[in-house]
């Protein structure tokens, strides 16, 4: 699913952004996350009150699962341009938009 592919894309999300890029409702995407971790696949953990959600460093294939999340990103332009267009860093005081 998009979702899979976006966490494995952005390394560390959080459930309002994917849904968000994905123009969908909070929660189903909050159903999803929390179906892929009951089985073991993403891991997610509160900072503050966010929820981080990550790939399952503790899964068993996951290299395997990352290699393959990221090469299907990479050929998915539309989901690859969504990851690249998420600013990381804060802008800096002052700066015009």
């Amino acid at each position: 699913s998009d979702l899979f592919v976006l966490v494995a894309l952005l390394n560390e999300t959080y459930p309002t952004q994917i849904a968000r890029l994905l123009n969908s409702r909070l929660l189903p995407v909050q159903r999803l996350i929390n179906t892929l971790e009951a089985q073991g696949v993403l891991s997610s953990r509160l900072t503050g009150t966010v929820r981080l959600v990550t790939l399952n460093p503790r899964f068993f294939a996951i290299a395997e699962l990352r290699d393959l999340l990221l090469k299907i990103g990479e050929a998915d332009l539309h989901l690859a341009d969504l990851a690249a267009s998420i600013r990381r860093r804060p802008r800096r005081a002052g700066k015009a938009l």
